[in-house]
């Protein structure tokens, strides 16, 4: 019997340490949002942590952390332990635009984090103010041909989603148009209002109701494909600007080194979350449009508009500051 307890002592020794490891999760789950509260990414943030903690069993804290355009909390998350406790919503800003238009990024989209998925796709819209004579794509190319570096185009700054729509409509139809950036989506949406600016790419959600109000025309989705929240809006690529596509992304990344068997577990969660009815119907009730489960490549996506981007800005002379 003694040599039998001699070997049960040294495999219990020599065992791994995560077999005898209670499953993944045992503690609260933080997930960093990279931008102040109540904009898009927290939005769908707060509801991907519900739907986590509900399936995990273990509660999940929203951590908002702003400042240069999502890179901050973007850093914070890709220096912290790779244990499956800290997670990041990120988005188009600090994974793609921030790596094609910043040198001195402190992170690597790619090999700083291991993605989990992508969560859904914000569209946006291409709107002009209503004394400019348009009412499609192609008139407007037409009247801004007509009338060269007459026309401007405003943003939500220098290396915003609205400012690089824009670039690359002109890039593609040969535009002579300026660019006036103002410091967010609200102050340059009174712009376009207001008549101070003619054009301008943002987010569908905001422009919808102004279009409705018959404050601004909306001529075009900005998408490959029609978006949900405006599916007789033709896109842009529709009237004549072939492979025109520009639309925002949200999804769950996780520090690099990440356990394969934890991120397997999220993908697990996010992928069932995708399949169900009532999440979906809630994205799309909050104006995005949700990813399809077997579409939701977060890594390609990253790395497509990482090169997609960086041709742009190279092309157009863009640099956005830190």
């Amino acid at each position: 019997m003694r040599w039998m307890l001699g070997w049960l002592l040294l495999i219990v020794c020599l065992a791994p340490e995560r077999a005898f490891a209670q499953p993944y999760p045992t503690k609260p789950i933080k997930l960093v949002v990279p931008l102040a509260p109540g904009g898009q990414a927290d939005v769908i943030g707060r509801l991907f942590g519900q739907r986590l903690g509900e399936l995990l069993q273990q509660p999940v804290v929203i951590v908002n952390q702003g400042g240069a355009g999502g890179t901050i909390g973007a850093e914070q998350v890709a220096k912290s332990a790779a244990d499956g406790y800290t997670l990041l919503v990120g988005g188009s800003n600090n994974l793609a635009l921030a790596a094609a238009l910043r040198p001195d990024l402190p992170y690597d989209p790619v090999k700083s984090f291991v993605a989990i998925g992508a969560i859904a796709r914000v569209s946006y819209g291409l709107a002009v103010n209503p004394r400019l004579p348009v009412r499609n794509v192609q008139e407007l190319i037409s009247y801004s041909r007509a009338r060269p570096g007459r026309l401007n185009y405003g943003s939500s700054g220098t290396g915003s989603m609205s400012s690089l729509g824009s670039e690359m409509l002109k890039s593609a139809a040969a535009l002579d148009i300026e660019h006036i950036p103002y410091t967010g989506s609200a102050p340059s949406l009174a712009a376009l209002v207001g008549g101070q600016i003619d054009i301008m790419f943002a987010d569908l959600s905001l422009l919808i109701p102004q279009a409705g109000s018959g404050a601004v025309r909306l001529i075009g989705a900005a998408g490959a494909h029609r978006a949900l929240a405006a599916p007789d809006l033709p896109t842009v690529a529709e009237q004549g600007v072939p492979g025109f596509d520009l639309d925002a992304w949200y999804g769950i990344v996780a520090p690099a080194g990440t356990p394969a068997d934890i991120v397997a577990k999220l993908r697990g969660a996010l992928s069932e979350m995708l399949r169900t009815p009532d999440f979906r119907q809630r994205l799309e009730q909050l104006g995005y449009d949700p990813v399809d489960d077997k579409t939701s490549d977060l890594d390609a996506m990253i790395r497509a508009d990482i090169d997609k981007y960086s041709a742009l800005a190279k092309r157009a002379k863009i640099r956005a500051g830190p």
